[in-house]
């Protein structure tokens, strides 16, 4: 049950979407979130490069999210990626969990020395 609630996440978002209603940070940090646990990297990227459709500036809990849901697909490149868009746009500082899980997608991508 854990594991699916991802979808339910999804759906929410969903619902909130057409009801005209512009979903705010949190509502997308959640759905992002849920994905992450349910390990579901490429919907939690999805979600995350759909905050700009939506116009809502992703926070450092957002990144730290999909950075540790790419690291659990493997997906170490996209981890860096946004930790580097994150660095370099005015969205949130980087925290220690924002490293950690840039470092954890690249270590268990054998990429550490990237």
């Amino acid at each position: 049950r854990h594991g699916r609630q991802w979808e339910h996440a999804l759906r929410l978002l969903a619902d909130v979407s057409s009801r005209a209603a512009r979903p705010s940070a949190v509502v997308h940090g959640a759905a992002i979130s849920a994905l992450e646990r349910g390990h579901q990297w490429a919907m939690a990227l999805a979600v995350f490069h759909r905050l700009r459709a939506d116009l809502v500036e992703p926070g450092t809990v957002t990144y730290n999210a999909t950075i540790s849901a790419c690291g659990k697909g493997h997906q170490w490149a996209a981890a860096v990626a946004l930790l580097s868009r994150m660095l370099t746009a005015e969205a949130g500082a980087a925290d220690t969990i924002t490293c950690n899980a840039t470092m954890s997608a690249c270590e268990r991508a054998s990429e550490w020395q990237a």
